[in-house]
């Protein structure tokens, strides 16, 4: 299982639209959720808290940056997400990524409990290596899956302008947005990891097998030194990424719900009207989705430089995506 990710050009995968509802990137790291019992007849417990917490964060959070009142009931977008989830295709890999969520989560909680779960048992530090290993695999599983949801909903982005007249800063903002999304969690995912491994086996990540890793020499109280240093470096990016979800998030949701004359069409392909938007309101959501996108891009280039100037811009080879990106940046 590889600890790092990969997010090279490859052929467009133009059937691949989705417009299922995203989990946050930080949402690992944040301590609001509680998580219950880890053993596995309480696993469910704590599965329906994480898959509650998703809509939490679309209504509470992300909506939230919409200046004006929402045309339907919380309660009844919330259910159309859902309904729509649900439907979906890929299904099936939303669920697989909820077990993915749980998995971290239950890990998560052991690894920031100072080793208690440890006292009296014998071979600590190898259990706590071991530990760390899994969140590292299953972080990995779980970022890629992110990317490929992204590059989905991209997708249904992409279909819906050509559908609508909606104007071309829409689209540059929905596509910059989600490239400088993409590029953060995968700079800062990888560096990490690589960080963290070296740390701990003096190995590479690419390099490193999981016996290799078990059989690290360090103290316990050093091991947990190197885990808190990569979550606490990698929570600084993820929390300014996920501000760029947010006003995106706050933008697509608002031109879909404000279009739509009942919650059936919600989150379905269809022509969308300009003259059914408010001008202000994209100008006010695109100000915010920039403020953020330069914040994510200060902080890459401040903390890894080499590794920004390596990307490759334009993943899904969407050459009408990437040709406008570069016209609407022009002077």
């Amino acid at each position: 299982m590889s600890l790092l990710l990969h997010m090279d050009p490859r052929e467009a995968r133009s059937a691949e639209q989705t417009n299922v509802s995203q989990f946050e990137i930080s949402s690992w790291s944040q301590q609001r959720l509680q998580v219950v019992d880890p053993r596995e007849r309480q696993r469910g417990l704590t599965r329906k808290a994480i898959f509650e917490r998703k809509y939490k964060q679309i209504i509470d959070t992300r909506l939230s940056h919409l200046p004006t009142k929402l045309p339907f009931p919380r309660s009844s977008i919330v259910s159309r997400l859902k309904e729509v989830d649900r439907l979906a295709p890929n299904w099936a890999q939303q669920e697989q990524l909820l077990e993915i969520e749980t998995d971290l989560a239950l890990i998560q909680r052991d690894l920031t409990g100072k080793g208690q779960d440890d006292a009296g048992r014998p071979r600590p530090r190898v259990r706590r290596l071991k530990a760390i290993w899994d969140f590292l695999s299953l972080s990995a599983q779980r970022f890629q899956q992110v990317v490929e949801q992204r590059e989905g909903r991209l997708n249904f982005n992409v279909g819906l302008f050509f559908r609508s007249d909606l104007p071309p800063s829409y689209l540059t903002d929905i596509g910059e947005s989600t490239q400088w999304e993409l590029a953060a969690l995968v700079i800062a995912a990888n560096a990490e990891a690589e960080r963290l491994v070296h740390g701990i086996s003096s190995r590479g990540a690419d390099q490193v097998s999981e016996d290799d890793f078990l059989e690290a020499d360090l103290s316990l109280r050093d091991i947990e030194a190197v885990f808190r240093g990569y979550t606490r470096r990698l929570g600084k990016v993820t929390s300014i990424s996920d501000r760029v979800l947010e006003w995106r998030d706050a933008m697509e949701y608002y031109v879909d719900l404000f279009s739509a004359d009942d919650m059936s069409v919600f989150r379905t392909p269809r022509e969308i009207s300009l003259s059914s938007l408010d001008p202000e309101v994209l100008r006010y959501l695109s100000t915010g989705m920039h403020g953020a996108v330069h914040d994510l891009r200060s902080k890459l280039a401040a903390e890894y430089p080499t590794e920004l100037s390596k990307v490759v811009w334009s993943p899904m080879d969407l050459q009408f995506l990437s040709d406008l990106l570069l016209v609407e940046s022009e002077p």
